[in-house]
């Protein structure tokens, strides 16, 4: 019935019916706590994806789906043991949020409680589906790596016009495609500002799409008839004589002439007349055929067609 407080040693007197007393010391000592026996898995996660994955715990089965294309030959993974309890993996020690391990296959993870009790938990991964592939293949933006060109785009024809005297046959194109696609001229795979193409004739483009699906586009490529904005001979207050000529031309202008330049006919420079003592020109040395004179005046910039014989 009586209660005492045994934290420290307590003394019992015995006395006796004549009046004598033995005194007995009670000292009360605990045993040792006992060991958990607690060993459970209560939260697994990747936190180093993104999104992060969160496993579900179903008994002893761990289940997680992780975005297509992870690596799970390296994956680290978050978990929560029971307390006191330590985690390990075919003997290796595990550390949650540090611990890096190859989910290709299965993973038990052994759970060890404090009493030296296991429990395996089967952890199992797998990979969402594939993307679904695009089926876009459109030519957002094209255009010829000429100077000057002028691009009409209607629905899957384009059409370019480029200056006078333009090859042709080695045109580059600088294009721009739905994400994902690819764009072919016959089998060729084309490359943006890279590659060259003869566009003598209508250019066939193959644009295909990443699930495989195809577009095709015409380009057709025009040369401009007019030769770089060429005047006639005689303009206004300017003209050049004789022509044709055999070597010898002459510039007659009522204005100062900043410039003098002849070019071939595509636009080439051949030469340069920057000082200007006299309006008589020598081109005897150029084979015969139509050049173009570039005349720089107080009037604005003039090109004259002029043939040598």
């Amino acid at each position: 019935v009586s209660i005492n407080d045994f934290t420290n040693a307590v003394t019992y007197v015995v006395t006796a019916e004549d009046g004598t007393s033995q005194n007995y010391v009670v000292t009360i000592t605990q045993g040792p706590a006992p060991k958990s026996s607690e060993k459970q898995l209560t939260a697994f996660s990747f936190e180093s994806l993104n999104p992060i994955v969160t496993a579900t715990i179903s008994g002893l089965n761990i289940t997680a789906t992780v975005p297509y294309g992870t690596d799970v030959t390296k994956l680290v993974a978050t978990f929560t043991a029971s307390a006191k309890a330590t985690v390990s993996v075919k003997q290796a020690p595990q550390t949650s949020g540090v611990s890096v391990y190859d989910f290709t296959n299965a993973v038990t993870y052994v759970v060890t409680a404090e009493d030296g009790s296991t429990q395996n938990y089967v952890v199992t991964i797998t990979q969402g589906s594939a993307p679904k592939k695009s089926n876009l293949k459109e030519i957002i933006a094209y255009q010829v790596l000429i100077k000057d060109s002028k691009i009409t785009f209607n629905d899957s024809m384009i059409s370019v016009i480029v200056p006078y005297g333009t090859d042709i046959t080695k045109l580059i194109a600088s294009f721009t495609l739905s994400d994902s696609a690819k764009l072919y001229v016959d089998s060729v795979l084309q490359v943006s500002g890279v590659t060259f193409n003869n566009f003598n004739d209508t250019l066939v483009l193959t644009v295909k799409a990443e699930d495989g699906t195809t577009k095709t586009y015409s380009v057709t490529v025009t040369i401009d008839k007019n030769p770089l904005g060429i005047d006639e001979v005689t303009v206004s207050t300017v003209s050049v004589y004789p022509n044709p000529t055999t070597g010898i031309f002459h510039i007659d202008t009522k204005t100062g002439v900043n410039r003098v330049r002849i070019l071939d006919i595509v636009g080439k420079e051949i030469y340069t007349f920057n000082s200007l003592d006299n309006m008589t020109f020598d081109v005897s040395s150029l084979t015969p055929n139509v050049y173009l004179i570039e005349v720089d005046s107080k009037l604005g910039l003039k090109i004259f067609k002029i043939e040598k014989k």
